[in-house]
Formats: structure tokens, C-alpha cells, sequence
């Protein structure tokens, strides 16, 4: 009895842990459906907005049928984390799953963390698409 309520302890404080702390990834990703959806709102990357927003918006402005993004692990950097986002999008031919062209891109995203559940965008790079 006592291996089975220490087992349900050590699952219950996994859980809340997970659910109290945002990863660096976790940031990443909501940073960037923020800004697919339009509503940065952090100043930090305010004067980088129209490119910011020039990059996620590519595929469609190229008008590509597929995009991929896969957020890479978090490093460890200075004073913070880096986190990069790959993107891609393909173009294919008019009737058939043939990739005609295949377009790469990255966001480096650095933040540092300020709370439990809580990061500070430090700055937003961007390798365009090619």
C-alpha cells in the first residue's frame, strides 16, 4: 500500500511540474502561432514585425500546397535559450505528389525565463526561405 500511494505521489508531482513549467519549446511554438495569427504582442521584436511576418507568411505568398515546421531542442546560450524552427514548404506539380521545388527556412527564437510558466523574447533571427 504505502509503494503504491508513493508511486500516485511521484505521478501526481510529474504532472503538476509539467503543468507548471513552460518549456523553451513550448514559448517557441506559441510565439509563432502569435505571429501566423497576427498578435505579437512583445516589443522586443517590434521593429522586426513586417519581416517577421513576411517569412511566416512565404508559403502562401509563393502559393505552396505544403508547409512543414519542426521545433528543434532548446540550447543553452549566454544569458538564455535558443530555440529554431524549421520550415519548409514544397511546390508540387499540378497533378500528382512530384515535389518540383523544395524551400528551407529558419526562426531562431532566444529568450530568457522570468517565471515558472513565464519567457522574455531577447531577439528573433531569421535564415529566409532559399
Amino acid at each position: 500500500m504505502i509503494f503504491v500511494s508513493a508511486f500516485l505521489t511521484g505521478v501526481l508531482l510529474v504532472v503538476l511540474t509539467s503543468y507548471l513549467i513552460k518549456t523553451p519549446e513550448e514559448q517557441a511554438n506559441e510565439f509563432i502561432e502569435e505571429l501566423k495569427a497576427g498578435t505579437i504582442s512583445d516589443d522586443s521584436v517590434e521593429n522586426k514585425r513586417e519581416e517577421l511576418e513576411a517569412f511566416i507568411k512565404f508559403p502562401e505568398t509563393k502559393e505552396l500546397d505544403q508547409t512543414r515546421m519542426i521545433i528543434d531542442s532548446a540550447e543553452d546560450v549566454d544569458n538564455g535559450y535558443e530555440v529554431r524552427a524549421r520550415f519548409q514548404a514544397y511546390e508540387y506539380k499540378d497533378e500528382g505528389s512530384e515535389v518540383i521545388e523544395s524551400y528551407d527556412g529558419d526562426l531562431y527564437i532566444i529568450m530568457k525565463k522570468v517565471g515558472f510558466r513565464d519567457w522574455d523574447i531577447i531577439d528573433v533571427r531569421i535564415n529566409p526561405y532559399e
